[in-house]
């Protein structure tokens, strides 16, 4: 391998930057006789590209791109924060993170727009307290969709004639027919751009992520991919589909049994696949990520191709009946199999209901993940709530605490995404996460709220606490009881098989709603096997869906209620769906085992609020989670855990 081969190896690495414990794993990539002083030469420029230079002032950055805009001859530009995977936000690589770079907005979801001197993100109501990152809103103006809608926005302001500019890899074909259809009314277009403009401009945009590909062992699969390919192809075959696309990467690591590195807390590779009726899976990857394990690995039926040939395998589909994801595949996707004559099937990914219900082998990693999270989060608490009074203790601190207990396990490999921790009002802000230069000092009478997770080789956690620093306030005491009581409320549902996520959201917003209060953010997501932490499509929010949740599904329970200017508070839990017995019909039933294994806050928990049987659950749960864990702590913690488990009875 050349020199600047090695390099370019190495710049895929810095823009990986995955956060694992071998952050040299990469150097597996090169050759085993590459010169020791060329090895030195490509860490160094690792190291350099991780360094991340600040970019320009925003006004000059919107400058520069409404100078690439006039160059391309459109009037307008259009940006979600998505990326050409579709990901979920804690996916998204660092080569695309452009209305981060752009904007300083790091928020989970905004589109931006630019139209004349206009140059507004449309965000969602969950932002009106504060917006992640460092958005200057002297350059851009804000706008929540609750109060505006992008379409109704240009609606108004579009004028006969102007173009609007978009990159078709960033927008889901439905979304994009939405804005054609909201420009066409204006008598305006919409211009699909070759390439995005941000890129253009974007002079220090990290290099396209490149990190080992390794086999994920049946030991932790649970399956072999053979049989995940022939039992996924036979559906395929059911269904009259000749091909299926797998725009998710995530859905191409599961069929196939691969994990890799290339965004920061999801162990997968980028990658396209397509997945044929007879059998066979043609995987459009970088080979150079691909180990010689992970290549061994593959079933023969596997073909492995580069990644540049998966545009002319989309336009070589002609005649086909070729299966499109519409909330997975991009416009970019759905304009070039369309393109080839092919018939487009509009269905769900094939892979996502068998990938969400985890088999027998992953079950049991789950719950062995769990009982080792939960010792980690354990000790970390009892840390905390012995020292987090002293005032020298900031939010970082707290954060590296937590990071360190949970290095310390068995079977760790990072994050499962990055830890939101939150002291006092920052708790108020959803999705804030401390910096080390600027973060809090804890201090008395704070509420401190922790999300975090760990990735581990058999299965992914993920947990969200609140702490309780020093003596709380009343007012605190009453807002996380309600909140535990509708942590409570879906936990313990009973429900047929065939309900939905949206038709239980309301069991856990009840006991909030009586009281006059609500969240913004959904109530549960689904959670990968040594995956993704957010894995569609199981959910449950006020957002419609039609996926029934099934035994073997794992999601989060996590209400939460955000006080500005006080506290945020959020309690969360991973549940796995278990069947629970018939009804009075026959109808098989449902329920939820509960994964997690940490202590609530016992000085947050206002008994008072809580009915006997919400007292006897939460009595349970800690006798569990003190059981389960007290063997495996020194005796100053299990004491700890002791106290924070006792029963909790009536005041």
């Amino acid at each position: 391998m050349r020199e600047i081969e090695v390099l370019a190896v190495a710049a895929g690495a810095a823009g990986a930057r995955p956060q694992r414990e071998d952050r040299d794993a990469w150097l597996v990539l090169l050759p085993p006789r590459t010169a020791p002083d060329l090895v030195a030469k490509a860490r160094a420029w690792r190291d350099a590209l991780e360094l991340d230079a600040p970019p320009p002032p925003a006004a000059e950055r919107l400058a520069r791109l409404r100078q690439e805009l006039a160059r391309r001859g459109v009037d307008g530009f259009v940006m979600p924060t998505a990326d050409s995977y579709m990901a979920d936000y804690s996916n998204r690589p660092l080569r695309e993170q452009r209305m981060a770079w752009l904007t300083g907005f790091t928020g989970n979801v905004a589109t931006l727009v630019l139209l004349g001197e206009a140059a507004l993100l449309f965000v969602d109501a969950r932002y009106r307290i504060r917006q992640p990152g460092t958005l200057d809103l002297s350059v851009f103006g804000l706008r929540i969709v609750q109060d505006q809608s992008v379409e109704d926005w240009l609606t108004a302001n579009l004028r006969p004639g102007q173009s609007l500019g978009y990159d078709p890899r960033l927008h889901l074909a439905d979304d994009r027919s939405a804005l054609a259809d909201t420009c066409a009314r204006a008598g305006a277009g919409m211009v699909a751009l070759a390439a995005n403009p941000v890129d253009a401009i974007w002079s220090e945009q990290p290099a396209a992520p490149m990190w080992p590909v390794t086999p994920h062992p049946i030991a932790y699969a649970g399956q072999p991919a053979g049989e995940k390919i022939a039992m996924v192809a036979a559906q395929l075959l059911g269904g009259k589909v000749d091909v299926a696309v797998l725009a998710d990467p995530t859905s191409t690591m599961w069929l196939l049994n691969l994990r890799g590195g290339d965004v920061g807390s999801t162990p997968m590779a980028l990658c396209r696949s397509l997945l044929w009726a007879g059998g066979s899976v043609d995987l459009f990857i970088d080979r150079r990520k691909m180990t010689a394990s992970a290549t061994d690995s593959l079933p023969s039926s596997v073909r492995l191709r580069d990644e540049a040939e998966f545009t002319d395998a989309l336009t070589d589909l002609s005649g086909r009946r070729v299966l499109l994801d519409p909330t997975q595949a991009s416009a970019w996707i759905f304009d070039l199999v369309a393109g080839s004559g092919a018939a487009i099937l509009r269905r769900a990914d094939p892979c996502a209901i068998p990938r969400a219900c985890k088999n027998p082998v992953e079950i049991a990693g789950s719950r062995a993940a769990h009982h080792r999270d939960g010792l980690a989060v354990v000790r970390w608490l009892h840390w905390l709530t012995e020292t987090g009074a002293e005032g020298n203790i900031s939010e970082w601190d707290v954060l590296e605490k937590l990071r360190a207990c949970r290095r310390a396990l068995p079977l760790h490999q990072g994050p499962s995404f990055e830890a939101i921790g939150a002291a006092g009002a920052n708790g108020a802000a959803l999705h804030y996460r401390p910096r080390r230069d600027d973060a809090r000092l804890l201090a008395p009478g704070d509420l401190f709220l922790c999300d975090s997770g760990g990735q581990f080789l058999d299965g992914t956690t993920d947990i969200t606490r609140v702490v309780a620093i020093g003596d709380p306030p009343r007012e605190a005491m009453r807002d996380y009881t309600l909140v535990l009581r509708s942590h409570i409320a879906f936990s313990t549902c009973r429900f047929p098989a065939g309900t939905t996520g949206q038709q239980l959201d309301t069991i856990a917003r009840q006991p909030l709603w009586a009281e006059g209060m609500d969240y913004w953010t959904g109530t549960s997501h689904g959670v990968g096997s040594y995956l993704s932490v957010h894995e569609m499509p199981p959910r449950v929010s006020k957002i419609a869906s039609q996926v029934a949740l099934a035994p073997g599904m794992i999601l989060s329970v996590e209400p939460g209620f955000y006080r500005p200017g006080k506290w945020g508070i959020r309690i969360e839990n991973l549940l796995l769906v278990v069947p629970d017995g018939e009804g009075a019909d026959g109808t098989p039933f449902l329920c939820f085992e509960t994964l997690t294994r940490a202590p609530y806050e016992p000085r947050l928990i206002d008994t008072s609020l809580l009915n006997s049987a919400e007292r006897a659950w939460v009595s349970q749960y800690h006798a569990g989670v003190r059981d389960d864990l007290s063997p495996f702590l020194d005796a100053e913690t299990a004491a700890w855990l002791a106290w924070a488990t006792a029963p909790a009875e009536s005041d």
